[in-house]
């Protein structure tokens, strides 16, 4: 369990952040809850009730592979999900194909976060 507490700290770090730098962010993900898992989801998922699970691997290769901004791609992957619950994706699929829903979901939500991001070049994503 050692390995996964800089992980752990990683997710509480990042509320800290959202309520100092992006308020907006920081209220909603108050409303969420975070866990870690090797098994249920690739890379991250929300559940309807506001439940975020984090792949251990998946952030591990991101942690690795950005090294210093990482934090910023954890912002913007936390955002990404806790986006997902805000605008209650999963109540508004209705009879709508999953996989085609998730994919133009995802498209309407990384273009808001990258303007949301962007607008200090510090965040560029």
């Amino acid at each position: 369990m050692k390995t996964l507490q800089p992980l752990k700290k990683d997710i509480e770090n990042i509320g800290y952040r959202y309520s100092l730098e992006f308020p907006f962010w920081g209220v909603l993900s108050e409303r969420c809850s975070f866990s870690l898992t090797k098994h249920l989801v690739p890379t991250a998922g929300i559940t309807k009730t506001g439940h975020i699970v984090f792949n251990v691997d998946f952030l591990k290769g991101l942690r690795e592979q950005y090294g210093k901004t990482y934090p910023k791609k954890l912002l913007f992957l936390v955002a990404h999900e806790i986006a997902h619950f805000a605008f209650e994706h999963a109540e508004r699929q209705g009879q709508r194909d999953a996989k085609i829903f998730n994919i133009a979901a995802d498209f309407a939500i990384n273009l808001l976060l990258h303007y949301q991001f962007n607008r200090n070049d510090d965040y560029f994503i």
